[in-house]
């Protein structure tokens, strides 16, 4: 009997461009698909699939005289967020801590005896380490553009070739520095070389939030965090909210989804039927379409490639996956 598999219909449409079907990219049907003898077979190492695995994460965090309980915030949720990356397989992550305050020293996370990355055998104590030194007796013209530029420009090393670079402010007041957001996110990019590959992010206090106890009386909208977050694709969550852990969860989750996909480049210039591909590992069959679908990979018609949005079910150095599919 032949055996009879099952595809995402919504995945297999998305992947190829087809806007006008009916079904729903996050309500997939299903397509069936026949085996077929005439199938291309080959295995692929996983560790030499393209793809950007490198993030750098700055953080900027207020050390003003109203920031206590805010600290206390970040560093009882650090092992939350650490978690996040510790547990993606692959990704190359490193982390710096600078204050708002000009000319402040870095926390951590540029030099060798600093260093806060991947290969830190510690990151969540090294970190809430940095954080609790941070102290609260900090300027009181709260700044993130100029601090952010002077650092890079002193430690031009932290930033590495072909890296995503974020950056996340948490503040209660707002962005006072004497650079204005244009010019600051210009000279970023001309520091990374890419637009696509860099990103702001806050936890603000600002009065259109909602929030009683900001640092002045200071709104988001027109603000100059707002043009940085926004132009960027960051986003903004309120500070003064009880569900401090939940908004720095979705904070790291969005950076991490905002990762590169891994790319398997279907060799030969053989093009396949969509319908018919399936990747397996250690001999199970890997479900396609998008993750949030419980799917592990998608068919991208464009580039003729299988993407993974992340080899978190791979464990080791040397895996690899083995693909087969009917030619078009």
């Amino acid at each position: 009997m032949t055996a009879i598999k099952t595809w995402p219909l919504a995945a297999a449409a998305c992947a190829l461009g087809l806007l006008t079907v009916t079904t729903s990219c996050r309500n997939p049907g299903m397509l069936y698909a026949l085996d077929s003898p005439n199938v291309v077979k080959f295995d692929h190492p996983l560790k030499s699939l393209s793809g950007n695995d490198k993030l750098d994460l700055l953080w900027v965090i207020d050390n003003s005289a109203s920031m206590g309980s805010h600290q206390k915030n970040v560093i009882q949720n650090t092992e939350m967020f650490m978690n996040l990356f510790t547990r993606k397989k692959g990704l190359k992550w490193k982390m710096g801590l600078i204050s708002t305050s000009d000319h402040d020293r870095p926390y951590v996370g540029f030099t060798a005896a600093s260093a806060l990355d991947h290969t830190t055998p510690d990151p969540v104590a090294k970190f809430q380490a940095a954080v609790k030194n941070l102290g609260l007796d900090g300027d009181s013209t709260e700044k993130t553009f100029d601090p952010v530029l002077d650092i890079l420009q002193t430690y031009p090393d932290f930033l590495r070739q072909g890296s995503v670079f974020n950056v996340i402010t948490i503040s209660d007041a707002p962005e006072q520095s004497d650079i204005s957001a244009a010019n600051f996110l210009r000279i970023l990019r001309q520091m990374t070389g890419s637009q696509e590959s860099l990103a702001m992010f806050g936890i603000l206090n600002p009065r259109d939030f909602g929030c009683r106890e900001t640092d002045g009386t200071w709104d988001y909208d027109g603000s100059p965090y707002q043009e940085a977050i926004e132009t960027t694709g960051g986003e903004a969550y309120r500070l003064c909210d009880n569900n401090f852990s939940d908004h720095l969860k979705d904070l790291g989750e969005q950076m991490l989804s905002r990762l590169s996909y891994r790319s398997l480049s279907i060799p030969d210039g053989v093009r396949p039927d969509p319908r018919s591909i399936h990747v397996y590992f250690h001999g199970t069959e890997l479900p396609g379409g998008p993750k949030d679908q419980g799917g592990f990979w998608v068919y991208n018609y464009r580039l003729n490639a299988i993407q993974f949005p992340d080899l978190d079910f791979a464990d080791g150095e040397n895996e690899q996956v083995h693909v087969e599919f009917n030619p078009a």
